[in-house]
Parts: C-alpha cells; sequence; structure tokens
C-alpha cells in the first residue's frame, strides 16, 4: 500500500478546527463509528461490509477535534487493472466545507500510483465534485426497493441452481467482461453472504444472481445474464428465498424492460447513482454491458 498524507487543514480554534485527514489501516478503524456514518446517512452498508472492504486496499478517515470518526473514503481493488472508490462519507455538520475534494484526490493517488482505472458510483448530489476529479459519467442507475411483497417464481428458464464456492472461476470469468475486471475477491464475499439468494445457470443462457443483507434491507445484485428472460427467472427465485424481507436492487438505466417489470411488480424508484470512471480509462466492454441487469452496490460496482 502506498502511504499518503495530506496536510492541508488549517490551524483554528479548537471549536472551530476542521477535521483531520488521515489514513488509517484496518486494524485502526473503530467499526461502531463507521457503521453509524453510514447509517446516518441513511445508507444500507452493515458492519461486515465494512470490515471486508477496510481490509481490501488503502482508506482515510476524517477525524474531528474529539478524535470522533466523521468521514471516510476507501479503495477498493478488484484486481491489478481496476479499483473502486467507496464509501465516501462526510457527517452532515461538515458537509460544505471543501473536506471531500481532499479525500477524492487521496484515493485517486493511491489508486493510479498502483496503475489502475479508477471507478465509483456516484450519488447525485456528488457528479459535480467527481466530474471536477476528472470522472465521466458512463451511465446511470436507478434503485428500487419493495417491501413486504413476494412474486411468483418464473417457470420459462430451468436449471438454475444453488451457487457453490466451487462455481467461483465461472462467475468471476463471466463477471469480468462486464464490469470490465476480474473481481474474484468481491464475488466470495458476496457468495459468502448471498443466503437463497446466490444462483446460477449455466449453458448457452447463462447468469448468475449474489445478494447480501444489509443494515435497512437485503441487496440483490449483480445480477448478470444473457437476457432480460434470464435476469428476471434469477431475480424472482431469489426473492422466493428470502421471504417478506425488504429488498432493494440497483439497476442501469439502459435495463428499461428490467425496470418496467420491477415497477409493475410494485418496486419502487428511491435514489440514482451515475457509475463514472476517471477521463480517458476504459470501463467495461461495451458490447458486453448490456447484459448487466443489476449492480452489486455502490460501495463494490
Amino acid at each position: 500500500m502506498v502511504s499518503i498524507e495530506y496536510t492541508g487543514s488549517t490551524r483554528l480554534p479548537e471549536s472551530d478546527r476542521l477535521p483531520t485527514l488521515q489514513q488509517v489501516p484496518p486494524e485502526n478503524w473503530d467499526l461502531a463509528q463507521a457503521l453509524a456514518l453510514s447509517r446516518n446517512a441513511g445508507w444500507n452498508q452493515c458492519s461486515q461490509d465494512w470490515q471486508f472492504m477496510l481490509e481490501q486496499g488503502d482508506n482515510w478517515a476524517l477525524y474531528d477535534g474529539h478524535h470522533n470518526l466523521v468521514g471516510s473514503a476507501l479503495e477498493v481493488p478488484f484486481d491489478e487493472k481496476l479499483s473502486w472508490i467507496s464509501m465516501m462519507l462526510i457527517d452532515e455538520r461538515w458537509r460544505g466545507k471543501n473536506l471531500a475534494g481532499p479525500m477524492v484526490e487521496s484515493c485517486i493517488r493511491s489508486i493510479e500510483f498502483a496503475d489502475r482505472v479508477c471507478g465509483l458510483d456516484a450519488a447525485e448530489r456528488a457528479i459535480s465534485l467527481y466530474q471536477r476529479a476528472g470522472f465521466e459519467k458512463f451511465f446511470a442507475i436507478h434503485r428500487f426497493q419493495s417491501n413486504n411483497r413476494t412474486l411468483p417464481v418464473s417457470d420459462q428458464v430451468t436449471d438454475i441452481v444453488p451457487c457453490t464456492p466451487q462455481m467461483l472461476p465461472a462467475l468471476t470469468a463471466l463477471d469480468a467482461g462486464i464490469v470490465g475486471a476480474p473481481r474474484s475477491l468481491a464475488l466470495d464475499y458476496l457468495l459468502m453472504r448471498s443466503k437463497g439468494a446466490g444462483l446460477y445457470r449455466s449453458g448457452d443462457r447463462s447468469g448468475f444472481c449474489l445478494g447480501r443483507s444489509g443494515d435497512k434491507a437485503f441487496q440483490i445484485g449483480p445480477v448478470n445474464a444473457v437476457d432480460l428472460e434470464v435476469a428476471i427467472a434469477l431475480f424472482e427465485q431469489a426473492l422466493s428465498a428470502l421471504g417478506e424481507q425488504s429488498v432493494i436492487i440497483d439497476v442501469p438505466e439502459y435495463q428499461s424492460g428490467f425496470a418496467a417489470y420491477l415497477s409493475k411488480k410494485g418496486f419502487q424508484l428511491t435514489r440514482r447513482f451515475v457509475r463514472m470512471y476517471r477521463s480517458g480509462q476504459c470501463g467495461p466492454s461495451p458490447d458486453l454491458s448490456g447484459q448487466l441487469f443489476a449492480t452489486a452496490g455502490p460501495d463494490l460496482g
């Protein structure tokens, strides 16, 4: 890991002093404070998500004068080609004080030092921040949510089986052409946390679905499939295994057929994100991006 230090904060009286940005190793993070930070922002990550991401790459924390965690920025490398900027958070009390820019720049320097492509999923209000840092829009993502719902399972697509650890190489190969890099560690983590939502279909009409329990809802994703019918079959079977849990799913804007299906089944559009990459850097292969029906969430791409 490359060590990067930001020293731009100004000396002020203790009561007015800006939080300081520090690079912090995984073992020194207070998970309770990290979870409180994301929970207060209304995000869905749980402590297991935080722990996994902190262990992957370089991480930065904003601490106030009483050493309370008030901001975070994590780098999650997928492989030697691609890293994700994740959990870019600033406590509401400290927003609008030009603290986010140095956090983003610290992540960028670390990722580009390792010669990786730099990607992220931006909340709508943060798009201009990332554009100033050299990111370009790739596609929009719509979050759908539903509570207390049951759906019949389609019988139009058969041979869907539960995912097993032995399937990880096949899942990684399917996923790599869509995301732009093999993210086997992230998929392995999701596979372990998928419960009954981890599903796979092989053959010419292949696809898979993973998911995880979050702080507020179960997130289904990624859903990668060769066509809409397979994607719906995977999704419906995953839902049938989750009972009456609240469910969220993040759908690329270009998957209008899948979005229409979700709306028809009672799912509500609740948030929007935009997938972005640094200018001049390559995202997923355009001829395969149509096979991504749901992302893994803004933290894991």
